[in-house]
């Protein structure tokens, strides 16, 4: 029964990492386009949604603003 125990927290903590290697992704792409930094290609998709993401919101930040 330990075993078991142990089998489980073991495979929810893998799903922890996992998780957090997919929101720090998502994230570093976020702060790249924030920064104005080019798009670094090959950086994985949690990268690309959080870059792209990031340069949508700015896009129809920058649209609010000019028709003001």
């Amino acid at each position: 029964d330990s075993f078991r125990i142990a089998s489980e927290i073991m495979a929810r903590e893998d799903e922890i990492d996992e998780i957090e290697s997919v929101i720090g992704g998502f994230l570093d792409g976020q702060s790249d386009c924030k920064e104005g930094m080019p798009h670094k290609s090959g950086k994985g998709d949690a990268y690309d949604r959080g870059y792209a993401a990031q340069y949508e919101l700015d896009q129809i930040n920058n649209e609010r603003t000019r028709n003001k």
